[in-house]
């Protein structure tokens, strides 16, 4: 709606896109879960695959194998690893 905040965020590409902005509740992924995640809303981008930003990817030690990214979750924080 017009009331959801926008930010201007730099992407990949190097271009800049004004998106709105909300907060998600949180984030389950292979049993680590973070709460609370700024996302963006990618708005009128046909074919546009969704990702993990670094919103998401900073509470994570992180790097590429091969096509994969591997996460292994920091020692401080508040991340929690769900049983």
């Amino acid at each position: 709606s017009d009331l959801t905040p926008r930010e201007s965020l730099h992407l990949v590409d190097g271009s800049v896109r004004k998106m709105p902005i909300v907060i998600l509740s949180s984030i389950s992924l292979g049993g680590i879960r973070q709460n609370k995640v700024k996302a963006a809303v990618a708005e009128d981008s046909p074919g546009f695959t969704p990702l993990l930003g670094t919103s998401f990817l900073k509470y994570f030690n992180w790097h590429f194998e091969g096509n994969k990214i591997v996460l292994k979750k920091w020692e401080f924080g508040n991340i929690k690893q769900e049983k």
